[in-house]
């Protein structure tokens, strides 16, 4: 009877075993996937910041054309009204 006590607890201490292996891997699982899904959000995240400073950095790019463009212009038209001036003068 005590070689079947002793079976009986080694079995359940071999079954008690293997239900604490179980549960260390899933929660291993679990943890693996929440690591994953932060890591997929946090890359979403960084992309989302990246396309963000693109937008602004090409936004400033076309300010900057625009302004350059003004510029360009403006500086046509004090040509042509000095070049007209000029013009006018010598001949009147």
């Amino acid at each position: 009877m005590a070689e079947s006590s002793s079976a009986d607890e080694i079995r359940n201490l071999r079954d008690q075993l293997a239900q604490a292996e179980a549960t260390i891997v899933n929660m291993s699982r679990l943890v693996d996937t929440e690591a994953r899904e932060r890591t997929r959000r946090l890359e979403v995240e960084l992309r989302q910041q990246e396309n963000k400073e693109n937008e602004r950095a090409r936004q400033h790019e076309l300010e900057m054309a625009r302004l350059q463009l003004q510029i360009a212009r403006k500086s046509c038209k004090l040509r042509l009204k000095s070049g007209l001036h000029t013009n006018n003068t010598t001949r009147g």
